[in-house]
């Protein structure tokens, strides 16, 4: 199988809020790099679909917004490609504004 990622993968896994205009879930990001990461949680998410994924910094209550779109999807989870990022980052989980206001 040829790899098509052009980004180093990090076999890091942590847990993740994760939501669109009309769904949202918890479960767990692994396989992270700059371009994206796979979720593990159930879902109900189309291929193209906007999505936000939140992401905690270890040891701190602060995390990271990530802008994305699903990019493909198993049994088990689902990838994540993610959008050119703004610098999101925030103290306290509102979760990302309720979905960053429906995207």
């Amino acid at each position: 199988m040829i790899e098509k990622r052009s980004d180093y993968r990090y076999r890091y896994t942590t847990k993740v809020n994760y939501g669109s205009i009309n769904n949202t879930g918890k479960g767990f990001a692994q396989d992270i790099s700059l371009g994206g990461m796979f979720v593990n949680g159930m879902h109900n998410f189309p291929i193209g679909a906007d999505i936000l994924v939140t992401v905690p910094f270890p040891n701190s209550n602060r995390y990271a917004s990530l802008e994305g779109t699903v990019a493909r999807t198993t049994a088990k989870g689902f990838a994540v490609s993610f959008k050119r990022q703004r610098r999101i980052i925030h103290s306290n989980n509102d979760w990302s504004s309720q979905v960053w206001n429906k995207l």
